[in-house]
């Protein structure tokens, strides 16, 4: 086969089907299919199946310190995905008092645990709240025990609220001098995990995916598939509005069945992936739209056509999600909130089901989340250090259900407090905040 699954996937072996995997051929065309249609799915071979990559774990630092039957079935759990190629992400919360100290012991038993010549050290990430421990002893004792992995720091309100920590705090400082680092540590923040259908509810984030960096609920599963936008226009910037929309359709059915077809080699993920259906497309390429265009990102008129433009796509997502409902079968996750069940009297058994029935007839949907977006996929790949004006079009962020921090940006022109100012402004549009006087005044 000419054509396999390595391009875009972390193994460099081709995929070749085994004889227990009746589903391999199936994989290879689905994922062909998304190619051609623009969209780059991260799915990567796990020893003989494949697998969306990443996974993103919150590990309670204080208790698995105290509690080393607690720790070991995690250990395990983070090796075994590790040997099997899977990139992995902890984030460190709950350190409390002496969190220098904790965070060591927990790091040191980790090293004990995968560090091996058949793991690679780059597949293990680092996450920690950046009030835990000094955030450049965190750096250097994690390099140090565990390898070059991507490293993380959580950012609270405290940091990045309006009148909250100066510039010159020990967190900013740190973020700032190693903002052009290859390994340096990189901020992450954002909102809850939302969804489109009001009958479920947003989730908390507390835990950082290895694929794309998202803000994640724990343990949830994610397919991911990259959409850059440029793909879709021309070269004075014109998106085909009706060819971007047809392809929307299309690759989210492909990826609903390929969904079907993937493995999760952990048990946590494999029962998140049959609950809730994550499919992420990823949003990339809106600077470099505003370029292609020719446009001003500071015209509130480039905005508003943005606006429209993200809009359109996340609607799109949402429509084709409830007609797949209608086709394919309603999300588990709300199937399972019907309220009928358990209701023993036949009578009021019925009653209940007519009235979830009818709650379900324009809202039912087939996936959890769908729109993930990344702060920097507004600044062009290219430049971007020259063209601060870029960070006034955060506000399209709101449309996002899950926030990414991938792929990091170069800062390398930015002051300190041109650079916080970006990260404030960011997080103030995900918390669905007020954030005009962000736009307006780049405060």
């Amino acid at each position: 086969m000419s054509t396999q699954i390595t391009r875009f996937t972390t193994s460099r072996l081709p995929y070749t089907r085994h004889a227990s995997d009746d589903s391999g051929s199936i994989v290879n065309e689905q994922w062909r299919t998304l190619l051609a249609l623009g969209f780059q799915p991260a799915i990567q071979r796990a020893g003989q199946r494949i697998s969306a990559t990443g996974a993103g774990f919150s590990w309670p630092v204080r208790t698995f310190t105290a509690a080393p039957e607690q720790l070991a079935p995690q250990l395990e759990r983070v090796r075994s995905l590790l040997l099997s190629g899977v990139a992995v992400t902890l984030t460190l919360n709950d350190a409390g008092a002496g969190s220098s100290r904790r965070i060591e012991r927990l790091l040191r038993k980790l090293r004990r645990a995968v560090v091996a010549p058949c793991i690679d050290s780059r597949l293990l990430g680092l996450a920690v709240a950046a009030e835990e421990m000094p955030l450049p002893a965190f750096l250097l004792m994690s390099k140090i025990l565990l390898g070059q992995g991507p490293r993380y720091v959580v950012l609270e309100a405290a940091h990045l609220d309006r009148g909250g920590l100066a510039d010159a705090s020990p967190a900013w400082t740190a973020l700032y001098q190693q903002r052009t680092w290859r390994w340096g540590l990189r901020p992450v923040y954002g909102g809850d995990s939302r969804t489109r259908c009001p009958l479920l509810s947003d989730e908390q984030t507390p835990a950082l995916s290895s694929a794309n960096a998202i803000r994640v609920p724990a343990d949830s599963a994610w397919l991911c598939l990259e959409l850059f936008v440029c793909r879709f226009a021309n070269r004075h910037g014109q998106v085909d509005n009706g060819k971007l929309q047809a392809a929307l359709q299309q690759a989210l059915d492909t990826a609903d069945q390929l969904f079907d077809h993937l493995h999760w080699c952990d048990r946590e993920q494999r029962r998140d992936a049959a609950s809730n259906r994550r499919i992420g497309f990823v949003l990339q390429g809106i600077g470099d739209l505003v370029l292609l265009r020719g446009a001003d990102p500071a015209d509130i008129e480039c905005l508003r056509y943005l606006d429209r433009l993200i809009a359109g796509i996340h609607e799109c997502l949402w429509d084709r999600s409830r007609c797949l409902a209608s086709s394919r079968g309603l999300l588990p996750a709300l199937a399972a909130r019907d309220p009928s069940r358990g209701v023993a009297a036949a009578e009021q058994r019925r009653n209940w089901q007519s009235r979830w029935h009818a709650a379900l007839a324009s809202v039912a949907v087939r996936h959890r989340n769908l729109l993930v977006m990344s702060p920097y996929s507004v600044m062009p790949q290219s430049g971007a250090g020259d063209r601060r004006d870029f960070a006034d079009l955060l506000p399209l962020l709101a449309h996002a259900d899950a926030c990414s921090f991938a792929p990091a940006m170069d800062f390398s022109g930015w002051s300190i407090s041109e650079f916080k100012n970006f990260h404030c402004r960011a997080h103030a549009i995900l918390q669905r905040r007020n954030a005009a006087t962000f736009v307006a005044a780049g405060a």
